[in-house]
């Protein structure tokens, strides 16, 4: 997909771009306060009349609750039936998200959303770093427009004072897609996050260096160095240093002999996949990293508890306090 025109602004639908979601878990659950099968209700269920008027705020939740009570013959109250309304929401899509942040340093990024005031204080609730990625977020039952109605993308494209022709819009339904190509925007189809990443590339709103990664964050390219440093350093340490070679520690524990031998390496290649998950900027890296600096906090405050050679429960505390800060300068680094 090459865009004809400049882009100047970027328009992400959230559920199947930036955020999994899957309907079939509000039917499961639906399932079990229905006089129906699961199958019979999945096949009732269909975003309907009534599902639309909703996404655009022209009945409230109660008034289409009822409809689904109606049709899928549920035998439950409104907060009974918005549990599984909202159980479908599965999880953010990592690396979608992270190409929005990296693409938000040249262009303004906006998400619009079909969606209704249940859902939104979930998704809030839930993703709220995710939605604090964007500059502003559309939702059409704020809006009284959905997509794919012409009426809906010329309202936005009057709210960011930016003409319909310089907005590149991603969404998942195809339905979506031609409906705002048809408006004048410029639109991808996203089956997956490589979707997001090409077209994102193709109008340089970030550039992929040859290795396939994105311009990488000097912290990352800083824990790159760090990672191979420490994996020359424990491999020097657990080969040629009698006295480390014979102790692994492993959540606070520590492990002789043959069982140090063995797990050794481990630490090796712990420290190995983080070296190339930093370099090649992946999207696992930082939180990943953070969790294993918990982990050596945690580690570290029980082993100066259970180990002979330990100093105390309360000094424990301290070092893994000091331990875990760096854990909360990763996951804040992943936020940005």
């Amino acid at each position: 997909m090459t865009p004809p025109n400049k882009v100047e602004a970027l328009l992400f639908d959230m559920g199947g771009v930036v955020i999994e979601i899957d309907f079939d878990l509000a039917i499961q659950s639906w399932a079990t306060q229905s006089r129906l099968s699961l199958d019979e209700v999945r096949s009732r269920f269909s975003m309907d009349a009534a599902y639309e008027r909703h996404e655009r705020g022209e009945i409230d939740a109660s008034e289409y609750f009822e409809h689904l009570r109606n049709q899928l013959e549920l035998d439950a109250s409104d907060e009974e039936i918005a549990v599984g309304w909202n159980a479908i929401y599965v999880g953010e899509i990592t690396e979608s998200i992270r190409d929005v942040a990296c693409a938000k340093e040249k262009l303004p990024c906006y998400l619009f959303t079909n969606s209704n005031p249940t859902h939104q204080v979930a998704w809030l609730s839930i993703f709220p770093e995710m939605i604090a990625t964007f500059d502003k977020v559309f939702v059409s039952s704020e809006m009284g427009l959905r997509k794919p109605e012409r009426a809906a993308f010329d309202a936005i494209a009057e709210a960011i004072g930016i003409p319909l022709s310089a907005v590149l819009f991603f969404d998942d339904t195809l339905e979506n897609v031609e409906g705002a190509r048809d408006a004048g925007l410029q639109a991808v189809h996203v089956r997956s996050p490589s979707d997001v990443k090409r077209a994102l590339v193709e109008i340089g709103a970030f550039e992929v260096s040859e290795d396939g990664a994105r311009d990488r964050p000097r912290i990352n390219t800083a824990l790159a160095v760090f990672c191979l440093a420490a994996v020359a350093f424990l491999v020097l340490r657990d080969l040629f240093v009698p006295a480390a070679r014979d102790v692994e520690v492993w959540l606070g524990f520590e492990l002789r002999g043959m069982a140090a031998l063995v797990t050794a390496p481990v630490h090796w290649a712990i420290f190995s996949l983080g070296a190339w998950g930093a370099w090649h900027n992946r999207s696992w890296f930082l939180p990943c990293a953070a969790g294993y600096t918990f982990y050596i906090a945690a580690s570290h405050f029980i082993w100066s508890e259970v180990s002979p050679n330990g100093h105390g429960w309360r000094l424990g505390l301290l070092y893994a306090f000091a331990i875990s800060i760096p854990g909360v300068v990763l996951l804040r680094a992943r936020k940005r």
